[in-house]
């Protein structure tokens, strides 16, 4: 009798963690548990339409999960950031210097509203104005903001709200829906309107960029051109092309218009699938998306 009831139990047991294990794999297998930028994400703040729209484009997008040692030639490195990145890893200095070399070996650098990708090398920089939200900034100057839009709220209201006190045992609890009440209770910084200035972008509909940073050319001498500029009366330059011996440096004053969420609504999606198309009709290699350095690397699960 106790041997037979061992048994049941047993096979309880089994079938709980069997099921259990499913929902987890299940779980991770819909994005829910990678940062913001991730082409694993399917959340708002993921980018998995992106990936998406590579494979519709035959571009045959693939998740570089390693460091920048081993790209392969002749293909498109998509690299992603903002305000809402917690994990990210920093290039390091061979990181840099394999992916100088291979962009001037005929490699194509799109970098999005994150800095940490160009150097003086590269010719190109991305540069925040004073007070502005840095694309690397993670969780603590997060935080903050989310902070001080609570104290504004406070003053305005006489509703009590969360304490920035209280976040680090709400962390310890729930980590994963604490991090998306911060980043969706926080007021999204108003779009921009961005004019495509020339092709590919020419002609497309106004592209809605969130929080752009600054473009930098640091070199006169490179030979170069404006593929967008933030429509208002001084024009600056939202996107631009930095040709360097074979290979060309994209830079992008934000990546916001990436972010599922905002994809459709932005434009996101048509200002890349006109680049990705200009990518394979000039027969370039692989769309590859950086998650290495994201801090995502592979697919994240609970198993």
């Amino acid at each position: 009798m106790r041997i037979a009831k061992r048994v049941a139990i047993g096979a309880v047991l089994l079938v709980a963690f069997g099921v259990s294990g499913l929902m987890c794999a299940r779980v991770g297998e819909r994005g829910r548990y990678v940062g913001a930028y991730s082409t694993f994400g399917a959340g708002p703040e993921g980018t998995r339409g992106l990936y998406l729209l590579a494979e519709e484009e035959g571009a045959r997008p693939q998740r570089w999960a390693e460091d920048l040692g081993r790209l392969p030639a002749g293909g498109m490195l998509v690299a992603l950031g903002g305000c809402e990145q917690l994990m990210r890893r920093e290039l390091g200095r061979i990181e840099r210097e394999h992916l100088e070399a291979w962009v001037r070996g005929g490699g194509t650098l799109v970098v999005a509203g994150v800095p940490d990708y160009l150097s003086r090398e590269l010719g190109v920089e991305l540069v925040p104005a004073v007070g502005q939200c840095q694309a690397t900034e993670g969780l603590i100057a997060m935080l903050d903001r989310a902070d001080g839009r609570r104290q504004q709220r406070k003053r305005e209201s006489d509703e009590e709200d969360t304490e920035v006190e209280d976040l680090p045992g709400m962390f310890q609890d729930d980590p994963y829906g604490t991090y998306d009440e911060v980043v969706e209770e926080g007021e999204l910084a108003e779009a921009r309107a961005a004019v495509g200035a020339s092709p590919p972008f020419e002609g497309i509909p106004l592209v809605g960029m969130r929080e752009p940073l600054g473009i930098r050319i640091d070199d006169a001498a490179l030979s170069r051109s404006t593929l967008l500029r933030l429509d208002g009366p001084d024009g600056e330059a939202a996107g631009v092309r930095v040709d360097l011996d074979e290979g060309q440096v994209i830079v992008l004053a934000s990546s916001s218009m990436f972010l599922n969420r905002d994809l459709a609504s932005q434009n996101g999606g048509i200002l890349f699938s006109r680049l990705v198309a200009a990518h394979v009709a000039a027969g370039g290699g692989p769309v590859l998306f950086d998650e290495f350095h994201l801090g995502v690397g592979q697919r994240r699960s609970l198993m």
